[in-house]
């Protein structure tokens, strides 16, 4: 449940936030779910980095970095962060298919 939002076209998906708890992955053939995403606890920042590999998200409360594999939905990897770690105030830059460039900062 939850309003869709922050939609991205890569390839043949529809990627998309689903309120502000999950990502979901649809297929543009059938509209049927691919995949979807969610942390078990906190929300999802909206300024994310989706790419036709990779997938760069921030999670907030417990604040975390995710990468997700963009094909199916995956943990790549996660990493922790402070809990006094600032939201992104824009979306992560992808420098290629393993490095991004993050704004922590106005």
């Amino acid at each position: 449940p939850g309003r869709l939002a922050d939609v991205r076209l890569v390839g043949d998906r529809i990627v998309c936030r689903r309120g502000d708890r999950e990502l979901a992955a649809f297929e543009g053939e059938t509209g049927l779910v691919a995949w979807s995403f969610a942390p078990p606890s906190g929300t999802l920042n909206p300024s994310m980095a989706v790419g036709p590999r990779r997938i760069l998200l921030q999670v907030r409360g417990p604040n975390a970095i995710v990468v997700l594999d963009a094909a199916d939905g995956g943990r790549v990897a996660e990493y922790p962060q402070a809990d006094d770690a600032p939201a992104w105030p824009r979306p992560p830059l992808p420098l290629d298919d393993d490095r991004a460039l993050l704004v922590v900062g106005d």
